[in-house]
């Protein structure tokens, strides 16, 4: 909702399995904004390797640098909640 408050382009559960324009697979990110960042939503005891594999994974398919893995299910997000990732 603060993003269309704040009018940034995003779209919600966007397709990213695609390499050179065509598509090689199944896949979708939970929110691309401005097509230059994912947000990735999670609401798991710990993030993990395998968490990060799965963005990292998403960066390449889409050839986008940034990330954004969020939990939810920590008491404060600042406190191991979110987590920066650049490929």
């Amino acid at each position: 909702m603060s993003l269309k408050l704040e009018a940034f382009p995003f779209a919600p559960a966007s397709d990213c399995c695609q390499y050179k324009g065509r598509s090689v697979g199944e896949g979708r990110v939970d929110i691309l904004v401005a097509n230059c960042l994912i947000v990735e939503l999670k609401a798991v005891d710990d993030l993990t390797g395998i968490h990060t594999s799965q963005v990292i994974s998403y960066l390449k398919a889409t050839d986008l640098h940034l990330v954004l893995l969020i939990n939810f299910k920590v008491q404060v997000l600042k406190n191991g909640g979110i987590k920066r990732i650049v490929y």
